[in-house]
């Protein structure tokens, strides 16, 4: 078929997109070689990751944000004698990650910030922990939060 300034041809393959999460290569509907596609948006929508990334289950490729939409992640370390938690995105080079909220104010904490992670710590004896702690990834504005309930 011939359009003005326009040529469509049916000898080229046309590369059937899965999702993301499908481990399988995509399907292609002609057994000529083509160049693979890459998505630059997901179905997947947003919103905090799973809080166990680490499952085995089908996840971004370290390093590939341009194919995968990337979310921080909060996470609790254990310290000796009050609270830490981590806010880290791994999706490459040229993110940063921030708090953003905390109970009782982020002036009442020790903020260590260094491009994907950042570190938010206060003494139990300083401690207002429960409420919500809120990190946001820049660029891309993704946000984790985390409600966290002091144990007894």
């Amino acid at each position: 078929m011939n359009l003005p300034g326009l040529r469509l041809s049916h000898q080229r393959a046309i590369p059937v997109l899965h999702s993301l999460t499908s481990p399988e290569p995509p399907v292609k509907t002609s057994p000529e070689a083509t160049p693979e596609l890459s998505s630059t948006s997901s179905s997947r929508s947003p919103g905090p990751p799973p809080r166990n990334s680490s499952s085995g289950s089908p996840g971004p490729p370290p390093g590939n944000s341009s194919t995968w939409p990337c979310f921080p992640e909060i996470r609790q370390s254990p310290a000796a004698g009050g609270l830490e938690l981590l806010c880290q995105a791994l999706c490459g080079p040229g993110v940063v990650v921030g708090w953003t909220q905390a109970p009782g104010g982020l002036d009442a904490y020790q903020r260590r910030e260094a491009g994907a992670q950042a570190w938010l710590s206060v003494p139990w004896a300083g401690c207002c922990a429960e409420g919500w702690f809120q990190c946001r990834l820049d660029p891309g504005g993704q946000m984790a939060s985390l409600y966290l309930v002091p144990e007894i």
